[in-house]
């Protein structure tokens, strides 16, 4: 791990252990052993430090899943599906606190919040275009994107927060059952 990385990890477990304003300059560097010249170096400022942690965000805790779902090319929809609940499942408690903390950060930051928005946009765009495969797309797609994604994120805010092995088997209940859509999907049809 590059000592950016190392950076941006730190930033990440102040975040999800302390929120947002706990991620000072004098912190990081306290808790790392590192100078504030070596923070200067690789961020250039507390603006670039956070875009950074940002970017970071998006890359740990969007792309790694969507790679952990698209890791087999011949898998179907379905498959992509179940392998993304199990990678965001196998991450645990650690993945929802930090989650929770962007979004606190987000709700007072206009710069976080853009980069939620992109976030959060890009992460339903990819679960509509797995559904989309699974149904006749459209709305009933659309919907059935959001059920799965206001379930995840609602669950890591609800006190106490729902464990996340918990939230896979609640994503396999609002799906109906593993493996299987619902009879009755929101078109209409049975």
């Amino acid at each position: 791990m590059t000592a950016r990385d190392q950076w941006l990890e730190k930033g990440f477990a102040v975040l999800a252990a302390e929120g947002f304003r706990a991620v000072t300059i004098e912190r990081l560097c306290a808790e790392m052993g590192l100078s504030k010249g070596s923070f200067y170096h690789h961020f250039g400022g507390v603006p670039g430090f956070e875009a950074a942690l940002l970017e970071h965000f998006e890359a740990v805790e969007t792309q790694r899943y969507v790679d952990a779902a698209e890791a087999d090319p011949a898998a179907s929809a379905r498959q992509r599906l179940d392998r993304l609940r199990a990678a965001v499942v196998a991450d645990g408690d650690r993945a929802a606190a930090l989650e929770v903390a962007v979004r606190a950060w987000a709700a007072q930051d206009e710069a976080a919040r853009a980069a939620l928005e992109r976030i959060d946009g890009r992460r339903l765009s990819y679960l509509e275009s797995l559904f989309v495969e699974l149904t006749d797309g459209g709305r009933e797609a659309r919907d059935l994107a959001r059920t799965v994604y206001l379930l995840l994120l609602g669950s890591f805010h609800v006190l106490p927060p729902v464990p996340v092995a918990e939230v896979g088997r609640l994503w396999d209940r609002a799906l109906d059952t593993p493996g299987e859509l619902p009879d009755v999907l929101p078109s209409g049809r049975a």
